[in-house]
This record gives C-alpha cells, structure tokens and sequence, in this order.
C-alpha cells in the first residue's frame, strides 16, 4: 500500500493505494485536478527504480512507440513485426526506428532509459 504527502502539505494525496499491472496491459490515469495522478506516476517511477526493474522498461515503451506510430503513419495492418519495423525504417528521418528501439531495450540504466526514450519521442515527432 502506497501513501504520499508531500513534504509541505497538509494531507496524504495518495492513500492506502495498491494495484498490479500485468506485462502488456496499459493503464490510464484520469482524475481532477489535485487527485493525485502526478503523485502516483513519480512514485510509481521511483517504486521501479528501486526494485531495479527499469531496465525491463525500454523494450516496452519502444513497443508501445511502434504500435503508435504504425496507426499514425498509416501502416497497412498485416506488417507484424519485422515487416512493421522495416516500414517505420522507411520513413524518411535521420534515425532508424529499429535502431532506436534496439538502444531502447538495451538500456540498462536511468540515464541509457531516458537518452533512449527521449530519442524515441523525437523520432516520433519527426514524423508528425
């Protein structure tokens, strides 16, 4: 169970707050302003960190940035893949998608996770 005050306030954001996330599902946080949803992703990403598992978190958002991008760019629905990422790799830019998610799930760091990702994101945006 999870509970969060930050250091100036004068009551628990989060409460009593515990939940799994099966490998490959998604989760999406919503809520009012002030609910806590900030607070529950940074301790979320520092609950990771100190499990030491962040390293297994690369080949998942450069997954997540794939299927992204082959609905953004129009990807015809039967590449899987390889095909899928030989297609992205078409797309005109300075960087290879393949390439990118390849330093993406090696990384075994903080910092390797965030250049990676981060290079992930700027690819995606080149293309937007």
């Amino acid at each position: 169970d999870l509970t969060f005050r930050y250091p100036d306030g004068e009551f628990d954001v989060l409460k009593n707050i515990s939940f799994t996330i099966q490998p490959g599902e998604s989760v999406g946080i919503v809520g009012k302003t002030g609910a806590g949803k900030t607070a529950l992703v940074d301790n979320s990403a520092l609950l990771i960190r100190k499990a030491g598992r962040e390293s297994r978190l690369g080949g998942r958002y450069a997954a997540v940035i794939r299927e992204r991008a082959a609905r953004a760019f129009g990807a015809p629905a039967r590449l899987r893949d390889q095909a899928l990422d030989q297609y992205l790799d078409s797309l005109k830019g300075a960087h290879r998608f393949t390439d990118l998610a390849q330093a993406a799930d090696a990384a075994s760091d903080r910092h390797s996770l965030r250049d990676a990702a981060q290079a992930l994101h700027d690819w995606q945006k080149d293309k937007s």
